[in-house]
Formats: C-alpha cells, sequence, structure tokens
C-alpha cells in the first residue's frame, strides 16, 4: 500500500485528489492538511512514503516549501502538484529533491502515474514540461536509463549486476557513458544534471 499526505490550501482541489486516490486499491491517503505549518506539526509522527503537495501558500511562495528547515523532501518522496510549469521552477524543485512534478492542467491519470513511478523511485515529469526542461537531455539507451536510475538510487555496481543480469564490468562501462554523455563527475552530479533533464 502507497501511503500518500496531501498538502493543498484549496479545498476542491483536496477533495477531488482524494476521491481519485480513494479509487486506486494499492494508494491511501493517510493525512491531508490545508496549510504547511499542521504538516510540519505532524510529519515527526507520519508513517508515509509519499507527499503531494502544492506549491503557493500564504506563507510560502514558490520552492519555499520544499526549503523549509523540516526538510519535507527527506521525510517522504515529494511530488508537486501545481498550476505553474516554468522550467526555472520546475528545475529548482527538482534540485531540492522532489522526485515529480505534475501541473494541474493535466489529466486525473497522470497524477497516479506519478505516484507509481516516484514510489519505485523513479522521477516524474509531465509531458508539457518535460519538454521545457529535456531539450537538452542526452540520448541514454534502455539499459542505460535502467542504470542510472539504480545508481542514483545509491545501489551498488554489485547489485546492480545482480538485478538487471549482467556483470560488474558491465555496469562500469555504462556508468563511464553516463558520465560522459551527462558531463559529469560525480554520481551526485550525474544524479543532479539527469533530473534536471527530468529523467
Amino acid at each position: 500500500m502507497i501511503r500518500i499526505i496531501l498538502l493543498e490550501d484549496h479545498a476542491i482541489v483536496r477533495e477531488g485528489v482524494r476521491f481519485l486516490l480513494g479509487q486506486e486499491a494499492d494508494m491511501s491517503v493517510i493525512a491531508e492538511f490545508d496549510c504547511p505549518e499542521q504538516l510540519f506539526a505532524a510529519l515527526p509522527e507520519l508513517d508515509a512514503d509519499i507527499l503531494i503537495t502544492d506549491l503557493d501558500f500564504e506563507k510560502f511562495k514558490g520552492v519555499e516549501i520544499l526549503q523549509h528547515p523540516s526538510a519535507i523532501t527527506s521525510q517522504c518522496r515529494t511530488i508537486v502538484l501545481s498550476m505553474h510549469g516554468e522550467a526555472h521552477l520546475v528545475k529548482r524543485a527538482m534540485d531540492l529533491g522532489a522526485f515529480g512534478y505534475v501541473t494541474k492542467s493535466r489529466g486525473a491519470r497522470e497524477l497516479v502515474a506519478a505516484i507509481q513511478e516516484v514510489h519505485k523511485g523513479h522521477f516524474y515529469l509531465t509531458d508539457d514540461i518535460r519538454n521545457q526542461v529535456a531539450t537538452t537531455s542526452p540520448h541514454i539507451t534502455k539499459r542505460e536509463r535502467e542504470v542510472l536510475m539504480l545508481l542514483i538510487n545509491g545501489e551498488t555496481a554489485k547489485a546492480i549486476g545482480t538485478r538487471l543480469g549482467i556483470s560488474d564490468k558491465t555496469v562500469y562501462i555504462h556508468r563511464a557513458s553516463l558520465m560522459e554523455k551527462f558531463g559529469a563527475k560525480t554520481l551526485i552530479e550525474l544524479g543532479r544534471k539527469a533530473r534536471d533533464a527530468g529523467i
């Protein structure tokens, strides 16, 4: 069961999202809040997998909610659900630890897809913002993408090889190729550039 927290100050949006997720057998909204302060107070006691949050609140504008000392993005994987889809805002949100970004103009099924992908540890951007953010994304193969996601999630070369049924040497070859394609010198830089590219 994917345990979800909602942070949204518009009741009609919050109720709509709760109703939508209530139709999914593998998802459960365990808490919902209409202001960040309530979330900050309750978060230490909550055991959730996903936080879905807007970005516009009375005291928190833009990505400020993601910069709060409570570090909500370190507590659970965070998906931004916002009416704003500007590339610089999306990139900043991902830099601050968001795993997904969904614009409110998208269909309800897209939010469900985002939750499923983020729960697996994958980053998720809706197509409308992916086209803006990922215009300079390097071409990578399906296998390189698999290796990339596991590297970003902290898996060792041996663990990745075992999971994908390939040798450690092959993992290192894919890693070197990814580093070259993204122009990255460290795994941390690789992860950041992959997020910037919407991967």
